[in-house]
C-alpha cells in the first residue's frame, strides 16, 4: 500500500495546494454538532476542492458509505462556505491505486442532511421503560438506565463481590 501511494498517488496530490490533513473539526446542522476528520484536503486550482478519503481495504463497494462523504461535503458547504459544485471526494484505494470521484448537487446534499436530522431525532428521542424487555443478568442490569425502576433487576454480582 505505502509503495502505491508513494509512487502513484501522492506524485499526483503533492502538486495540488495544500489545504488540511487528519484535522478533527466540527459544523453544526441547526442544533446537531458533527465531528469528523477528513483524511486530506486540497485545491487542483484555484477554483475547486478535492476532499480525499484514503482507504486501506480492498476495493469493495461496501466501503463506500455515500452518507460519510455526503457528510464531508456538508462540512465543506456550512463551514468553510464552498459550494457543492466545486468540490471532489475521492476515495482511494490504497491496494490497487484506483481512485472513485463522487460528486453531490444540493438536492443529493439536501436529502443527506435530512437523513442526518431524522437520525439524530431518532437516536435521541427519550425512549419509554416498555420499549426494552428486561434482561435480568447482574452485568447487564449494572448498566441500564432503567435498573433502579424494573421489578426485575438482578444486583447479586455486587453482594456477591462479583466486581
Amino acid at each position: 500500500q505505502m509503495g502505491i501511494f508513494l509512487r502513484v498517488k501522492w506524485p499526483e496530490y503533492a502538486s495540488m495546494k495544500y489545504i488540511q490533513h487528519e484535522k478533527f473539526d466540527k459544523f453544526s446542522l441547526g442544533d446537531i454538532n458533527i465531528n469528523l476528520k477528513i483524511d486530506y484536503i486540497c485545491q487542483p486550482d484555484s477554483s475547486s476542492y478535492r476532499i480525499v478519503d484514503w482507504k486501506t481495504g480492498n476495493d469493495d463497494e461496501r466501503y463506500e458509505n455515500r452518507l460519510q462523504m455526503g457528510g464531508y461535503a456538508l462540512w465543506a458547504k456550512y463551514k468553510q462556505r464552498i459550494l457543492p459544485e466545486v468540490i471532489e471526494i475521492n476515495l482511494v484505494y490504497l491496494k490497487s491505486g484506483r481512485t472513485k470521484p463522487i460528486r453531490f448537487d444540493d438536492s443529493e446534499l439536501n436529502k443527506i442532511e435530512a437523513i442526518i436530522k431524522e437520525d439524530w431525532i431518532h437516536i435521541h428521542e427519550p425512549k419509554e421503560q416498555a420499549s426494552y424487555l428486561p434482561n435480568p443478568e447482574p452485568r447487564h442490569c449494572l448498566a441500564c438506565k432503567f435498573a433502579s425502576i424494573c421489578s426485575e433487576a438482578d444486583f447479586s454480582i455486587i453482594d456477591n463481590g462479583g466486581l
